[in-house]
């Protein structure tokens, strides 16, 4: 389990393991950078508490809100969000 406020080592390898270890692409994302929550929402201009539901696998958000939260961590919408299959 992956305490909340903890940011170990970062690098790519260790955003695989997270995912591997079912950790959503957007927690895995944000803490390969070191950024907390409170500094993705500033950065992508969302509230703590939607990125915490987005990160613990809430409904999937807008194509809008994907992108701000993609912009907020410079990364690829779809590396953040895979396209859902039947979607």
């Amino acid at each position: 389990m992956i305490e909340r406020g903890y940011v170990p080592d970062s690098g790519p390898v260790f955003a695989k393991v997270l995912q591997a270890a079912g950790v959503s692409p957007i927690t895995a994302r944000r803490l390969d950078l070191g950024m907390s929550l409170d500094e993705l929402s500033m950065r992508c201009g969302l509230d703590r508490a939607t990125l915490e539901q987005l990160e613990d696998g809430g409904e999937r958000p807008s194509r809008s809100v994907q992108e701000q939260i993609a912009g907020g961590m410079a990364a690829p919408v779809d590396r953040l969000f895979p396209p859902s299959h039947g979607r």
